[in-house]
């Protein structure tokens, strides 16, 4: 039922400094649901860039941070009580500029910078703990069904506006459009083969083992097989469709994934990611949907920033990815 389709062709290209011809293998890959192209060419990864590394002393002057303790009345406050939202070191506040009918901000820790092997279970169990609390309080408030999102932008090149760790939460009345296409597909999929995507997808990736990385509970990781982005990981939560269905234990192996793949991109050279995930507004999605998450690196931090995403991704709306993801697999191994 689940196809994992590649198509390759070889490109030759001469290289004048050397005099060889060199043969640059391209894979066109179809994503299993959608059916989207992601092309994937692992040469890309040594193209010369004109950067600089950033040493990471040159983050350590806080003065000027809304998200660090002394600065933190400045930011904006809910206008009901209370006015910020804590656990821990976590705390919760609205965006001064959304683009979503409710809009938060949380900040991770007090620690103004921070590497990414020095990311901690704790930072993400709280922060989802009192996320989840936050979006089952404006459903219940509003008597609504919303879709809601947690995501993360980590540093400049992943479009963090600050270095200081934070997530940014979306509750809205419309899903957005991955979802409404992953809905979409999810039930024509079941429509076809009377099963659930998401639970055939554990189950192929499990059996080939060419992707399938490990699990934490319900909490499975997966290397997509057609990404969005390099070194990146599925994440999906079986059994679970909304955030209000994540129980105690669920939350506590989410946080501890999120934190083992953040510690495995720094081991390998990284320093930005996005992560995020996905919980849709629709009732009684037990048969067509699982919720999940993508996470994935972006480009390192340097002086001359090189966006990683070009015409094709923006314009084209199709990935060049340059990481394999059967390569990130064995990196976990």
């Amino acid at each position: 039922m689940i196809r994992f389709e590649i198509k390759h062709e070889y490109v030759e290209v001469k290289d004048n400094i050397t005099n060889k011809i060199m043969k640059e293998r391209l894979e066109y890959r179809k994503h299993p649901l959608t059916k989207e192209t992601t092309r994937i060419n692992v040469s890309r990864a040594k193209r010369p860039l004109h950067s600089h590394p950033v040493d990471s002393s040159e983050f350590k002057n806080n003065e000027k941070c809304l998200f660090c303790k002394h600065n933190l009345k400045k930011v904006a406050h809910f206008t009901t009580k209370p006015e910020t939202i804590k656990k821990g070191e976590f705390v919760l506040f609205p965006n001064l500029y959304p683009f979503a009918k409710y809009h938060a901000v949380g900040i991770l820790t007090e620690k103004h910078f921070m590497k990414l092997n020095e990311f901690k279970e704790d930072h993400f169990y709280n922060a989802f703990k009192t996320t989840i609390k936050w979006i089952k309080a404006i459903s219940k408030k509003d008597k609504t069904e919303y879709a809601s999102s947690i995501n993360m932008n980590f540093m400049f090149p992943a479009a963090a506006s600050q270095i200081h760790p934070h997530i940014q939460v979306t509750i809205d009345k419309e899903n957005s459009n991955i979802i409404k296409k992953i809905l979409r597909y999810s039930k024509e999929y079941h429509n076809r083969y009377w099963s659930n995507y998401w639970r055939d997808l554990i189950y192929e990736e499990k059996k080939t083992k060419e992707r399938y990385i490990t699990s934490f509970g319900n909490i499975h990781l997966i290397a997509s097989f057609a990404p969005l982005n390099n070194n990146e990981i599925t994440i999906v939560i079986e059994g679970r469709q909304k955030f209000e269905d994540l129980k105690k234990e669920d939350i506590k192996d989410l946080s501890k994934a999120i934190t083992a793949i953040l510690h495995k991109y720094h081991d390998l050279g990284n320093n930005s990611f996005n992560f995020s995930f996905f919980s849709p507004k629709d009732k009684d999605l037990s048969e067509v949907y699982y919720l999940f998450g993508l996470i994935g690196t972006r480009a390192n931090i340097n002086k001359y920033y090189s966006c990683d995403k070009g015409f094709m991704e923006v314009f084209h709306q199709e990935p060049i990815i340059s990481t394999l993801p059967e390569d990130l697999r064995r990196e976990f191994l």
